[in-house]
């Protein structure tokens, strides 16, 4: 029989491939051979090319996604002892750079006193990183709501738990906004004013105009950052947030989207679906929904249409965005 070898076929004949074993049966082809398209047609026995469906199956796929999730966990846990692999071989490139970099400087710098040497203090790994980040959950999030927030120009504005070096920076720079937090803060800021609540257990009621609450409710109940455990604290806390507001009063609201999750005790992932209900339970309305795809880019105004709900917008851990209306 016949079949057509291409670059995926040669990619396997590799040692340590099960494929290896049927190399000896590809004999070397005359260019004449060729198709077209750039494919080898060769004669080869029945049984080698079942040999290579079996390897390329559904069985072996499989096999190669779970071993392939086995990896990234154990990267996972090795990045939570404090051990990146990728920041290893980043930094392990960057010494020989930097012994380099360093005798050049020296020699430049000759008999000069003007800069004496201090101790030595090697970034291995940035020489070959972006400028920065610009993209994201909490660049785009922060940015969202910090320029809702700028234009409305609210009476009091209170934000729940969000990135004080992020959000609450972000807003500080040009009006007072009110945080509440489980964790205490030591330093004192101009224009932010803290508060340690607990807003699983209570809140006030109706006190402010304008409200955030970014990337913070899918933590309640896991114990991260010292709340008790409760399974469905999320629910009790979003509750009590959101009796902070008055009615008309706008609120900032986001958290992780995609296939529905816990993945303790870092933070819950909500279906789309799902948040939609609990929106509509509490009393909101939507004003605009945005989202933040699983490259970092975000998508404003994006419709709620059934595909996009029943989707998830496509998306395995995404950001939600919603600017709602509380209803009087």
């Amino acid at each position: 029989m016949q079949t057509r070898l291409g670059f995926a076929v040669a990619a396997h004949l590799r040692v340590g491939n099960p494929a290896y074993r049927y190399s000896h049966y590809i004999a070397p082809i005359p260019s004449e051979a060729c198709s077209p398209l750039g494919c080898v047609i060769v004669s080869v026995p029945g049984h080698f090319v079942r040999a290579l469906s079996t390897i390329a199956g559904p069985s072996a796929t499989a096999a190669r996604r779970a071993a392939g999730r086995r990896v990234r966990r154990a990267v996972f846990w090795l990045e939570q002892l404090g051990i990146s692999p990728d920041k290893l071989t980043n930094r392990s490139r960057g010494v020989m750079r930097y012994a380099k970099s360093l005798k050049q400087f020296k020699e430049a710098l000759g008999d000069s006193t003007e800069w004496p040497m201090g101790d030595y203090y090697p970034i291995l790994d940035e020489w070959h990183e972006d400028s920065g980040t610009a993209s994201g959950h909490y660049f785009h999030q922060d940015i969202w709501a910090a320029r809702k927030i700028f234009e409305r120009n609210p009476a009091r504005h209170i934000d729940v738990g969000s990135r004080i070096d992020g959000f609450v920076a972000h807003v500080a720079c040009f009006r007072e906004i009110e945080v509440y937090d489980i964790r205490p803060i030591s330093h004192k800021v101009r224009n932010i004013r803290f508060v340690q609540r607990d807003l699983m257990k209570s809140a006030e009621h109706e006190v402010c105009d304008s409200l955030s609450c970014l990337h913070v409710i899918e933590h309640f109940g896991l114990g991260r950052y010292g709340d008790e455990i409760d399974p469905w604290g999320y629910k009790r806390g979003f509750k009590h947030v959101s009796d902070l507001l008055r009615p008309s009063g706008s609120f900032y609201f986001s958290v992780p989207m995609g296939p529905q999750r816990v993945e303790f005790n870092a933070h819950r992932v909500f279906e789309l679906r799902y948040l939609l209900n609990m929106i509509g339970q509490l009393g909101f309305d939507i004003r605009e929904f945005s989202f933040v795809n699983d490259d970092g880019s975000l998508i404003e105004n994006a419709p709620l249409t059934e595909e996009m709900i029943t989707s998830n917008c496509s998306v395995n851990l995404g950001c939600a965005l919603f600017d709602l209306r509380k209803r009087t």
